[in-house]
Order: structure tokens, then sequence, then C-alpha cells
């Protein structure tokens, strides 16, 4: 992914491809709803910590090159 938006759209799209609520996914991941809400506006950079958790709460894995 080039940039933060690339990751935040993903994150909006597992979430409706997996028929996933704000709520289920911030519980899976650790995080707060406000985060996941925040990840799927895409309005500023997220918490890098925070995407790893989400990233891995749908089963990715963020490598940092």
């Amino acid at each position: 992914m080039e940039d933060y938006r690339d990751f935040c759209a993903w994150v909006a799209q597992e979430m409706e491809r997996r028929g996933l609520s704000y709520r289920a996914l911030a519980a899976s991941a650790g995080v707060s709803k406000s985060s996941i809400m925040t990840i799927v506006k895409a309005a500023n950079a997220p918490n890098l910590g925070i995407c790893i958790k989400v990233a891995k709460a749908l089963g990715k894995e963020i490598i940092i090159k």
C-alpha cells in the first residue's frame, strides 16, 4: 500500500465483506470503536500501533520496509 488511505480503504472493504461492525472489529483488535471509525473515515493518518492491531484482527500483517 502506498498511502495510509489505501489501508483505510482496505479496512472499510474488509469490514463490509465480512459484515463486521465498528464495535466488532474494535473488540477483535483490542482498540476503541472511535479508532476504527477514524480509520474508516481516513481523515488523517491513523496511529501505526492501532493499524498493526487492526490488520492482525483482519488476518494480515503489516511489514515496514
